[in-house]
């Protein structure tokens, strides 16, 4: 049988491992050291998009938080284009740059709608947006919204409908 540990619970961990080690993706003429650090820049600021989560009822400390949380989305852009300049192929910086305007173009109609209704909210804060849906969410409120917003964040992660990048 070819499970590893107790009824295979490590195989997915094993077949991670595999999967890593098994072909370097390193281009002969990129960049190394760019191409190395734009995942983890990428990585960074993904794990820095959790500060804005209210973890407790007393986190009122940051009173900006929607706004940081569009400047690190935005941010991600930055990475996208520094894997496609420091592969130094010329068929990857394009296909960086058309990714980028995509996400670009996504970004611009999402803050405008998250900013509408942190406008009608009051704040920018994520504390203050959970202490207005304590008694009626604003999904309610704000249907069609909340419908195009759902529909951005599909395409900002590129699924199904959206997922002609690759």
């Amino acid at each position: 049988v070819n499970k590893v540990g107790f009824i295979g619970l490590i195989q997915p961990l094993g077949d991670g491992i595999k999967l890593l080690f098994k072909e370097s993706s390193l281009l002969e003429k990129s960049n190394i050291l760019l191409f190395l650090m734009a995942p983890l820049m990428n990585f960074f600021l993904v794990m820095l998009m959790y500060m804005v989560l209210p973890y407790s009822g007393n986190m009122d400390w940051f009173n900006l938080s929607i706004l940081f949380f569009l400047v690190l989305l935005s941010m991600n852009v930055l990475s996208i284009i520094l894997i496609g300049w420091s592969s130094n192929s010329s068929y990857s910086f394009l296909s960086a740059l058309r990714m980028v305007v995509q996400m670009i173009s996504y970004e611009i109609s999402l803050m405008f709608l998250l900013l509408s209704i942190m406008v009608s909210v009051e704040s920018f804060s994520v504390l203050n947006l959970e202490m207005v849906q304590k008694y009626l969410w604003l999904v309610s409120c704000y249907m069609l919204l909340s419908v195009m917003i759902f529909v951005i964040f599909l395409a900002e992660s590129n699924r199904v409908p959206f997922d002609f990048i690759e």
